[in-house]
């Protein structure tokens, strides 16, 4: 029996180059069951990274295709190249997505590679999420990053960019919070976190 369209989404993953959006897919991919086991850039054993240039170069160079079902929707994932070269290519995918999932690092410096697809999505009417990836990172700054984005010119300035999730950041990161429930978790081991207070630090914040 065919799929109704309203259960299907087509999701594009996009960002700067080694921002983490493959091994990102393919944590998705494995968590909602569509994979076994999660593949390595390093070792080209993504799902989405399987031509030879890819693979040697440990980088996506061309738009990629994955699907997963998530609560009985069909989710067809774009797993979009992030070099400046390949910017036509993203374009392209845009037009046939839903949403794009912004893959980015901590990481302000280099943020402005990220304006020209910010204003291409605007223009097109795509919705739009962040994700903030290498949030183990020792020199993490997300507030700063968070700010830049905002601030980066548009239609709307600022932009009405709100997380969904905050870092909760003691020496590192340690767990977060649910913006719209919330409640705070704490993580206590591989895969797993425990509910806290809300550090009176972010709540200023929210």
């Amino acid at each position: 029996m065919p799929t109704s369209a309203s259960k299907i989404r087509n999701v594009a993953f996009i960002g700067i180059n080694r921002s983490g959006k493959t091994t990102l897919v393919e944590s998705i991919l494995h968590v909602t069951g569509a994979i076994s086991r999660r593949g390595k850039t390093q070792d080209g054993s993504t799902t989405t990274d399987y031509e030879p240039e890819a693979t040697t170069r440990q980088i996506s160079t061309q738009t990629s295709m994955a699907r997963t079902v998530y609560r009985d929707t069909t989710i067809n994932i774009l797993d979009c190249p992030g070099f400046v070269d390949f910017s036509e290519e993203v374009k392209l995918s845009l037009l046939g997505a839903d949403i794009a999932v912004f893959v980015i690092e901590p990481d302000p410096g280099r943020l402005i590679q990220m304006d020209t697809l910010l204003r291409y999505t605007e223009e097109i009417g795509v919705a739009r999420l962040v994700f903030i990836n290498k949030m183990d990172k020792p020199d993490l700054k997300f507030s700063e990053s968070l700010a830049i984005l905002k601030d980066m010119h548009g239609k709307k300035t600022p932009r009405p960019l709100a997380p969904l999730h905050y870092p909760v950041l003691d020496g590192s990161f340690t767990g977060y919070v649910d913006v719209f429930k919330n409640e705070a978790y704490k993580y206590v081991g591989q895969g797993k976190a425990e509910k806290t207070e809300i550090p009176a630090s972010i709540k200023t914040e929210l």
